[in-house]
């Protein structure tokens, strides 16, 4: 009996998480802004696409680099929220290979990492 209703709200609960999911959403990071009018994202998993959308139209609180869940029709920006967890790990995979750069440039010239 146990072992079926663990069974059972296992399945139910998978199935909120399933529907929870908008699979119309794509990851997007910002690359840059031009002139200060327009938003330069490279949108989606490999193959990337450069797609390029109002600056005002995202978060305001989105910076070079951060990433976004983004909802688009074409190149047509519907909806945009900044993925802070995304985000953050991307910033620190930069900041563990910026020290790893570091390191080696340091034991290349005959210093020892402290």
């Amino acid at each position: 009996m146990r072992r079926n209703l663990f069974w059972w709200l296992c399945h139910a609960c998978l199935w909120l998480i399933i529907a929870g999911l908008d699979a119309s959403y794509e990851v997007a990071v910002l690359d840059r802004i031009v002139d200060g009018e327009h938003a330069v994202l490279i949108v989606g998993d490999p193959p990337e696409r450069e797609v390029v959308v109002p600056a005002d139209e995202l978060p305001a609180e989105v910076r070079d680099g951060g990433w976004l869940r983004v909802e688009l029709e074409g190149d047509r920006l519907h909806s945009a929220t900044v993925d802070e967890t995304a985000t953050e790990e991307a910033r620190e995979r930069i900041r563990e290979k910026l020290e790893a750069l570091r390191a080696q440039g340091r034991r290349d010239r005959g210093f020892e990492a402290p």
